[in-house]
């Protein structure tokens, strides 16, 4: 049983909107900002990223209809192609110092729309609704490599894995297996070895119980388990392109944010 202590814990905050699968708009969108968008994106390899990130920043955004169609746009990639989910994190990262639209008076920047899009399909299969578990994965994937670029905090991630393990859903053991592949090393870190340790432990427990997960989920959890007592190294290379994610495997750990501060507050501040 997991015991980090929920008690007195605010439960994960729920969106007023959930995220719902949506096709991109067209009303006042720039079709041709979309169709350049996209093409940007078919082109886009480890070799060309700086150039051709430069020409993503280069493009004129106006209104939040078109900010959110790209959004949309790019985040359905990133959830839908596993083996490019690392460079279409960079591209986020690249798109959240440039781009912000103003509605209202108010200001409203790339990363918050792409993060609370995140929050809404996590927060939507946490709930039990109908996300797909290739939407799921996609999703846990890409709040990880997200993380790992700085754009989530550690505290956000340690609460994702507690709202998992508390599951009963196959699917959600294995977004934390997930999760824990693309940015374990990162969270396990000596301040938060006792939250680390726990969540191994019920791991550990499900791994050893055919009536609580399938063969398949016990021996994903096997290998997650087999990897920490490795030291987070891989018995073979990820697939991914291999330029990016080699920097993006080489982040410093003491510039990592891992947010825990003795407690898993259960409420995403995104």
């Amino acid at each position: 049983m997991l015991k980090v202590n929920l008690a007195n814990a605010s439960k994960l905050h729920h969106c007023e909107n959930p995220w719902k699968s949506r096709r991109i708009g067209t009303g006042s969108v720039d079709l041709d900002l979309l169709k350049k968008f996209r093409a940007l994106l078919n082109k886009i390899t480890p070799s060309n990223f700086q150039r051709i990130t430069d020409q993503i920043l280069s493009l004129e955004v106006t209104t939040y209809r078109e900010l959110q169609s790209l959004t949309d746009l790019l985040y359905n990639r990133a959830v839908t192609e596993s083996l490019y989910v690392v460079t279409y994190a960079y591209v986020m990262h690249k798109m959240s110092w440039k781009f912000q639209v103003t509605v209202n008076s108010i200001s409203i920047p790339f990363r918050k729309i792409i993060l609370v899009t995140c929050q809404k399909v996590f927060q939507s299969f946490v709930d039990e609704k109908t996300i797909t578990r290739q939407m799921r994965l996609g999703n846990i994937r890409l709040i990880g490599e997200l993380y790992k670029l700085q754009m989530l905090t550690g505290k956000i991630m340690h609460d994702c894995i507690v709202s998992l393990l508390e599951s009963t859903d196959e699917v959600a053991y294995e977004c934390v297996c997930v999760l824990l592949k693309t940015c374990g090393k990162f969270l396990d870190q000596p301040k938060a070895q006792n939250l680390m340790n726990q969540y191994f432990a019920k791991m550990k427990e499900l791994s050893e119980n055919p009536r609580k997960a399938s063969n398949r989920i016990r021996f994903a959890l096997k290998d997650i388990i087999e990897l920490r007592e490795n030291s987070w190294k891989p018995r073979r290379e990820d697939n991914n392109p291999k330029t990016i994610a080699e920097v993006h495997a080489k982040l410093p750990l003491k510039h990592m944010n891992t947010g825990y501060a003795g407690e898993v507050s259960h409420n995403w501040t995104w």
